[in-house]
C-alpha cells in the first residue's frame, strides 16, 4: 500500500506532468485530484466524529476540556508519548532509562499490544477483521469488536470493557489474556510507585462469569527494561488459570529493539504446567511502518492422557510447537486504519513436527483515544 504523501504527491506529478501535453487530460486529473481530497476530508472528519464519540460517552463534559484531555500530547523522539496519568504506565521509571522505555512502549503501542494497552486505561473502540490461511488446519475470516471506555467521574480507576475475539481463529497474539465479553475493570491506587494493579469482573457467555487481577512491575536491569507481569483468573467455565510473563526488552538503537518473553501458566482443570518462550527482533523502517521477526516455542510439563488431537495421538510431555515468523505492520490511514501481515511457520506436534505454513491478514481501525 502507498501512504498517502506518497500516494498525492504522485498524483500530483501526473497532474503537473499532463498539463504539458494534454489539456483535457489534466481536466480530468483536476476532477480526481479534487474527488482524492473531498474523500479525505470526510474520512477526517467521519474519524473524528466517531472518536469524539467515544471520548464523549466515556468522560463527563466539565473534563472534556480540561487539561487531562486525551489531545493533550507531547512529541518524545519517533514515538508520541501520552501524559503522565496516575494509573498510566506510558511513563518512564527514571530519567535516564527514559528513552529505552519509549522504545519499548512506541513498538508495544504501534502494535497495539494488549497487555500494554491493558494497563494504559485509554478510551477507545478497535474493530479488526482478516483472513487467515491454515494449511494443515482450519482457515477462514476472523472479525471482532473492544471497547474500553473510562466511566464519568471515575477516570483514573473505573472502566467499562466489551471484547470479543475469533473463536475459529487460533494462535492471535494475546487472545488468552484479554477481557472478553461485558463487565467492569477497577484500577487500583499504587501502593508503590511503578506498580500498577487492576481486576475485572465480567461474562464472557451466559453461563461463563468471571474474575481477574493483574500486577505489573516494569524494571530497569543493566540495560533492560524488566515487565514481570501476574496474572489470576477464575472462571465458571475454565475454573482457575493463572499465568506468569517476563518481558525483557533491549533498546539497540532510537528504531530498534530485541524482545524476549518467557511464560508459564496452569489451569486448576489441567494437569502440569504450559511455557512459552520467544525471541523477537522489532525494526521501524519508518514511522508508519514497523516489523517484528520472532522464533518461538509452546511446551507443557506433563502429558494429557484425557485429551487427543484430529490423528488419535495423544498431547505429550515437552515441547509440542516450535514456530518461525515475521509481522508486518503499516498504519493504512492517518493514525487510526492499520493493515498487518503475518507469515508463520508452525512445527507443531499434531503434524509430526512437519511444516506448517499460516498465513495471516488483517485490518484495524481504532476510534477515540488513538495515541
Amino acid at each position: 500500500m502507498y501512504s498517502k504523501s506518497l500516494l498525492c504527491s504522485l498524483l500530483l506529478c501526473t497532474v503537473t506532468y499532463s498539463d504539458t501535453l494534454n489539456p483535457l487530460t489534466a481536466q480530468q486529473n483536476g476532477t480526481a485530484s479534487g474527488e482524492l481530497s473531498w474523500l479525505t476530508t470526510h474520512m477526517d472528519e467521519l474519524e473524528q466524529y466517531l472518536s469524539k464519540k467515544v471520548r464523549v460517552v466515556s468522560s463527563n463534559i466539565d473534563r472534556l476540556f480540561s487539561e487531562d484531555n486525551d489531545t493533550n500530547i507531547t512529541q518524545e523522539g519517533n514515538y508520541t508519548v501520552a501524559p503522565k496519568r496516575e494509573n498510566d504506565n506510558c511513563k518512564p521509571p527514571l530519567d535516564e532509562e527514559k528513552e529505552a522505555f519509549l522504545v519499548s512502549t512506541g513498538f508495544s503501542d504501534f502494535f497495539k499490544d494488549e497487555t500494554y494497552l491493558d494497563i494504559t486505561n485509554r478510551s477507545y473502540v478497535k474493530l479488526h477483521g482478516g483472513y487467515e490461511y491454515n494449511e494443515k488446519g482450519d482457515s477462514g475470516i476472523f472479525h471482532g469488536v473492544t471497547a474500553r471506555l473510562r466511566l464519568p467521574k471515575t477516570q483514573k480507576q473505573l472502566q467499562l470493557f466489551i471484547g470479543s475475539e475469533p473463536d475459529n481463529i487460533k494462535g492471535l497474539n494475546n487472545t488468552a489474556h484479554q477481557d472478553n465479553g461485558v463487565g467492569l475493570k477497577y484500577y487500583m491506587n499504587s501502593l508503590y510507585q511503578g506498580l500498577f494493579a487492576h481486576a475485572s469482573i465480567g461474562i464472557a457467555g451466559i453461563t461463563n462469569p468471571y474474575v481477574k487481577t493483574n500486577v505489573e512491575y516494569p524494571l530497569y536491569f543493566e540495560n533492560w527494561l524488566l515487565r514481570p507481569i501476574q496474572t489470576f483468573k477464575y472462571s465458571a467455565r475454565d475454573k482457575f488459570d493463572e499465568w506468569t510473563d517476563l518481558y525483557f526488552d533491549r533498546k539497540i538503537s532510537n528504531t530498534e529493539m530485541i524482545r524476549l518473553l518467557l511464560e508459564r501458566s496452569t489451569n486448576s482443570e489441567i494437569k502440569g504446567m504450559n511455557y512459552l518462550s520467544q525471541l523477537s527482533y522489532f525494526n521501524a523502517y519508518r514511522e508508519d511502518i514497523s516489523c517484528s521477526y520472532y522464533v518461538g516455542m509452546n511446551g507443557r510439563t506433563k502429558d494429557l492422557v484425557d485429551t487427543t488431537y484430529i490423528n488419535t495421538l495423544h498431547p505429550q510431555e515437552g515441547v509440542y510447537d516450535y514456530s518461525v515468523g515475521v509481522t508486518w505492520r503499516q498504519r493504512l490511514w492517518k493514525d487510526y486504519v492499520f493493515y498487518q501481515v503475518d507469515p508463520l511457520v508452525s512445527f507443531h506436534e499434531q503434524y509430526n513436527y512437519r511444516p506448517n505454513y499460516i498465513f495471516r491478514i488483517g485490518v484495524d481501525i481504532y476510534f477515540g483515544n488513538n495515541k
